[in-house]
């Protein structure tokens, strides 16, 4: 009777020992555990300065916010890292209406887009549109805008080189000048004619007076 429950008292003790090394064993394996969703969790927690760090728009041709001369014949995009080869496009839009959009030829950091020759592009400002998947796999977004002038700077060079004539000149047509020219002389010559005319009429009256009084006389 009293053996017995030394030996239920033995057994107990010698499992709380071992339950005791377990309770040591296990918290252990039980952080590792812990940690590991931690450690799998950094991934993306380190991998988010990779994402925030997506392929950026580093250079273009035309270059943002220029004006140029000549309609392009191309759109070439160039960025920070190496796009991937899937889901790119770019288009080119004025007012709101797409000239042309279509898949760029990737070239290591630089994307190239075609304008084929039936596209008319006059003067005015035109937007550059793209979406491409990053080198991390995100997709970047983005546009920027430049200006075609193809007569701007001839036209104004034409104005302020003319600017003091058309001042002096205003108004009339080009054949003014000459007819105005020729009207001068038509009554210049119409004056001396009529002082002729006049002189001569005078000198008539002046040589006739003297005859008529001698035959009156007579």
């Amino acid at each position: 009777m009293f053996r017995l429950p030394s030996r239920r008292h033995s057994r107990p003790s010698s499992l709380q020992a071992t339950s005791g090394v377990g309770l040591f064993v296990v918290p252990g394996v039980a952080l590792a555990l812990a940690a590991a969703p931690v450690v799998v969790g950094a991934g993306p927690s380190l991998g988010l300065p990779e994402a925030s760090a997506h392929d950026v728009m580093v250079g273009s041709t035309p270059e943002q916010d220029s004006t140029i001369s000549d309609a392009p014949d191309a759109i070439e995009l160039e960025f920070s890292g190496i796009p991937r080869d899937d889901f790119n496009t770019v288009a080119l839009s004025r007012d709101g209406e797409v000239l042309v959009t279509d898949e760029p030829t990737i070239d290591g950091h630089s994307l190239t887009l075609d304008v084929p020759d039936d596209v008319e592009m006059s003067d005015g400002e035109y937007t550059v549109g793209y979406q491409i998947t990053s080198s991390d796999g995100h997709a970047t977004r983005g546009s920027y805008v430049f200006t075609l002038a193809a007569d701007g700077g001839a036209a104004e060079s034409e104005t302020s080189q003319g600017a003091g004539e058309a001042d002096d000149d205003a108004g009339m047509p080009s054949w003014a000048g000459p007819a105005l020219g020729i009207a001068g002389v038509i009554v210049v010559l119409g004056a001396l004619v009529v002082a002729i005319a006049r002189f001569r009429s005078m000198s008539s009256d002046e040589s006739g007076e003297p005859g008529a009084d001698d035959r009156r006389d007579s």
